[in-house]
Formats: C-alpha cells, sequence, structure tokens
C-alpha cells in the first residue's frame, strides 16, 4: 500500500581503539550485505572523521603553556560534537526513517573516550547528546594496545590518538564505559581474528531486526 508507513532501519555504531580494525570490519559488512543482496545496501557514515583545513590547523598548534591547551582540547572537541549532529540530522535519521541501515565507524562512546583522555567533560553537551540517535546495537572491536600499535607502526598513521599513552588509556577505558551505560546491544569482536563469523553474525542481527519492525 502506497500510504503504508515504511519500518524504520537499523542503526549499528561500531567501536574501537585507533586501529583496532573498525573500518576493515565496516568494509567487510558492507560487501557481505552487497553479496547477499539486502533489501538496502548500507550507508556508511563516519562522523568524527570531520576531515577540514581548519580542524587540522588548530589541532597541530603548539600549546601556548604547559602541559596542555584546554581550551584548543575544548573548542576540538565541541566541533566534533556539532559535527555529528550534522551529520544524524543530514544523513543517519534521514537514512533510518526511508528503511535503510546505517553503520557508524564511530560514535558517541568513542568521543566520550577520547574526551576523558584530554580532560575534557562533555557534560554541558548532553542536550544535543540527547538529539543524537541511539544505536541499536554496538559492535566493539577488541584489541590489546600493543596490536593497535603495531598496526599503526606498520601503516605509518600519525593521525592524532595514535600514541601508547591513547591506546593503553583507551583499552582500559572502553569496558568501564560500555558497563556503566545503558548499550542494549554490544557484540564484541575479536579485532586479531577473522572477521567472516563477526560480519554474518551482526548482518544476521540487523536482518532480524529489520524483519521484527516491519511486523510490529
Amino acid at each position: 500500500m502506497s500510504g503504508q508507513r515504511r519500518a524504520p532501519g537499523v542503526f549499528v555504531a561500531v567501536s574501537g581503539v585507533p586501529s583496532a580494525g573498525k573500518t576493515t570490519f565496516i568494509q567487510e559488512l558492507a560487501a557481505f550485505v552487497d553479496r547477499h543482496q539486502f533489501q538496502h545496501k548500507l550507508v556508511v557514515v563516519s562522523p568524527l572523521r570531520a576531515r577540514t583545513t581548519l580542524l587540522h590547523r588548530v589541532s597541530e598548534l603548539p600549546p601556548p603553556r604547559e602541559p596542555t591547551w584546554v581550551e584548543r582540547e575544548h573548542g576540538l572537541s565541541e566541533y566534533l560534537l556539532l559535527h555529528m549532529l550534522q551529520v544524524a540530522v543530514r544523513t543517519i535519521r534521514p537514512a533510518i526513517e526511508a528503511g535503510m541501515s546505517v553503520i557508524a565507524d564511530r560514535w558517541v562512546i568513542d568521543h566520550e573516550v577520547s574526551q576523558r583522555y584530554f580532560g575534557v567533560s562533555i557534560t554541558p553537551w548532553n542536550p544535543v547528546l540527547a538529539q543524537l540517535p541511539k544505536p541499536d546495537a554496538n559492535i566493539w572491536i577488541k584489541v590489546p594496545a600493543a596490536v593497535a600499535l603495531q598496526r599503526a607502526r606498520e601503516r605509518a598513521d600519525t593521525k592524532l590518538g595514535i600514541d601508547d599513552d591513547f591506546v593503553s588509556f583507551a583499552v582500559a577505558e572502553y569496558p568501564l564505559r560500555f558497563s556503566r551505560n545503558p548499550y542494549p546491544t554490544v557484540i564484541e569482536v575479536d579485532g586479531r581474528a577473522s572477521y567472516a563469523d563477526a560480519v554474518e553474525r551482526v548482518a544476521q542481527f540487523i536482518l532480524d531486526l529489520q524483519a521484527q519492525r516491519s511486523v510490529e
């Protein structure tokens, strides 16, 4: 029936430390969906990759005093939160309302982990966070700090956050974040192993939830 309301799509966030293998997992999941001819392709977003000239210039500025430049960290955090909101309004919500499934390469929990490391509280931004879509599932790609750092070195990865201190902090912080927050479904994936089984499990989760929503 043309007037029938379309069942909403599924929103999944993929989280983990830098170089855990998040992008690779998403690529394999998207390829799986294509091979098995799902009704809709996955919509992939990277809301914390705001690659703008201004952002990088600000992030590379030397601090005017040691050891940190608190104002800069707050400014970068706020910029990224606004970018997440923009991605949610322009891409995520419309796709979900159209019945498509969306995969986010990092989401709120990843921002919380990084900002805690930099000493930035995002609590004042709770009204903005409340407007962001809540993932139906969080895929947590888990690797030891040593593995993530080795991968970063092999790729000569120099992105912000790829250093021993941050990666070690994040490896310890993610379990705390997931345990303290009401995430409805958390699927843990070993980032050192083949993703084949995990990809199939997540794809089945998406299909099952879509089917459930279509009859509600």
